[in-house]
């Protein structure tokens, strides 16, 4: 099954919220065999989802490449997951908010 245009891969939508599923991989022996992380991003909205997603896979990625990470449990790799995708909300929120007190070029009165 091929990806569409705009799904990002390991994005779930589960009713309202967005949630990042992904297979761990096979060199991770501790972890077991066949096992999945799914994490709830605590997210609605499409486009900051798919960021977030983004960005857990490329930490998986990362992880998959580093010697020393293959020991890992499926307990520990989920707790690395949920703690990059934490702060990535905090930095997309702040980042909405000091964009909201300074405005944008969409408004007419900052253009000017």
């Amino acid at each position: 099954m091929g990806l569409r245009r705009h799904q990002v891969e390991n994005l779930i939508r589960r009713g309202p919220n967005f949630y990042w599923r992904a297979r761990i991989p096979v060199g991770f022996r501790a972890a077991g065999k066949n096992t999945r992380l799914s994490l709830s991003l605590r997210l609605s909205d499409r486009k900051i989802a798919s960021v977030v997603a983004r960005r857990l896979n490329a930490l998986l990625v990362e992880i998959e490449l580093l010697p020393g990470a293959r020991m890992a449990t499926r307990e520990q790799l989920a707790k690395i997951f949920a703690l990059e995708s934490e702060a990535l909300r905090a930095e997309i929120d702040n980042l909405d908010r000091g964009a909201k007190r300074l405005g944008s070029l969409r408004d007419p009165e900052q253009r000017d």
